[in-house]
């Protein structure tokens, strides 16, 4: 089951370093243009899908990886929020490949007022999910300037050879 859900991560971290590929190459104009579409310009969505992943990995691991969230929020580019994410995919997978099924995480700064539990499975869902309504609002960001975005469907992900 592990190997399932680490699968699920593997799709994840591809989808979103086609994606970040594809937002190199449209060049910087088509990244910071305001969108209509989801969560706002392209850079800003890429960056937001980057922290998001490194907190989801604070509650799963009890730490994040080894990069400033303040660095990324301030200066980053399309190349630097990249390697994040290819840095917080491959801690996803390994996060999923050490899941145990039943046991919770401290969901630290959701409630001020406390503290509560959580299963660790609703941040696998979380930051799957999330990661997919954030990569088709920037699919759609780039349809909507001229550009075509990659394939990052299952069916591309597991026919890529």
């Amino acid at each position: 089951m592990k190997e399932m859900l680490a699968a699920c991560f593997e799709h994840n971290r591809w989808a979103n370093m086609r994606l970040a590929e594809a937002c190199i190459a449209a060049g910087s104009v088509a990244l910071g243009a305001s969108s209509e579409v989801g969560y706002g310009a392209i850079l800003p969505t890429m960056r937001h899908i980057a922290l998001s992943e490194q907190a989801y990995l604070l509650h799963l691991r009890g730490a994040p990886i080894d990069r400033s969230p303040a660095a990324l929020r301030e200066h980053a580019g399309m190349a630097e929020i990249r390697d994040w994410l290819a840095e917080t995919g491959a801690a996803l997978v390994e996060a999923a490949r050490q899941a145990v099924a039943g046991s919770t995480v401290v969901m630290a700064g959701y409630c001020p007022e406390q503290d509560r539990r959580a299963p660790c499975e609703l941040f696998f869902v979380q930051a799957l999910d999330h990661g997919r309504e954030h990569r088709t609002q920037v699919a759609a960001a780039l349809t909507v300037q001229g550009i075509v975005p990659p394939d990052m469907d299952g069916w591309t992900f597991y026919s890529r050879g």
